[in-house]
């Protein structure tokens, strides 16, 4: 086996492994407590040419919606830059994820695909679009983002946005240091994700335009020899 199959079965185990969580974490936050509905088996459906897996079934009953959820686990070098993030969403677990996901959209036409869905518990409205397709993923560059009709979070940041954006805030000084909780808002569409950024950015405790404005002008030196390297974000 080469190191690129070994590396890839690695990472298939450490998904099994990663899924697993997600669910246990999400019925332990959700489950019971009256807006969630964790379904409780996945679906991987393969029929007439068309392959869709999903690992995660969730019931948002405020909204009458489904997220359609898949995990995916990566083992990355955290890719900050143009290229390396193009390289990154190459990787084949990742474009799988994907494909997987859209494929809803053409399985959601097939009737063997509804019934299937309707035997876990899963019923969708007269027009059959009441459902999120969410890559849920372990890299937090590319957080916020959508391809195609697919929303991609980071797992952390996901579950605590479905918990009506919770955010946990440290208060440390000199002195003492305590932990505050908020919640941005309790009608989050996760799958608009320009309009989540935006409810962030506005309902928010914490001050992310001077940490954006502190990041974007940091820069740092490499200094060897008599070569000095300077490197900045602008």
């Amino acid at each position: 086996m080469t190191a690129e199959n070994k590396l890839f079965d690695l990472t298939a185990k450490l998904g099994k492994i990663f899924e697993l969580n997600i669910r246990n974490n999400l019925v332990d936050r959700f489950n019971n407590k009256g807006r969630y509905l964790i379904i409780e088996n996945s679906l991987d459906y393969n029929f007439d040419g068309i392959n869709v897996d999903i690992d995660i079934i969730l019931y948002d009953g405020q909204r009458d919606v489904y997220y359609f959820i898949q995990c995916k686990y990566t083992i990355n070098n955290k890719p900050y830059y143009k290229d390396e993030i193009k390289s990154f969403c190459n990787n084949k677990l990742f474009k799988k994820g994907l494909k997987q996901l859209s494929s809803i959209n053409e399985a959601i036409h097939q009737k063997k695909f509804i019934d299937d869905l309707s035997k876990l518990g899963v019923n969708l409205n007269k027009d059959k679009n009441n459902f999120i397709l969410v890559l849920a993923h372990t890299s937090a560059q590319l957080d916020f983002q959508k391809i195609g009709n697919v929303v991609l979070y980071e797992w952390n940041n996901l579950r605590n946005l479905l918990d009506d954006g919770k955010e946990v805030i440290h208060h440390i000084n000199l002195h003492s240091s305590n932990i505050s909780e908020h919640k941005i808002s309790s009608n989050l569409k996760l799958e608009d994700v320009d309009a989540v950024v935006d409810l962030i950015m506005s309902n928010s405790q914490r001050d992310y335009l001077s940490e954006w404005n502190q990041f974007i002008k940091s820069d740092f030196k490499i200094k060897f020899n008599d070569i000095e390297i300077v490197s900045n974000i602008r």
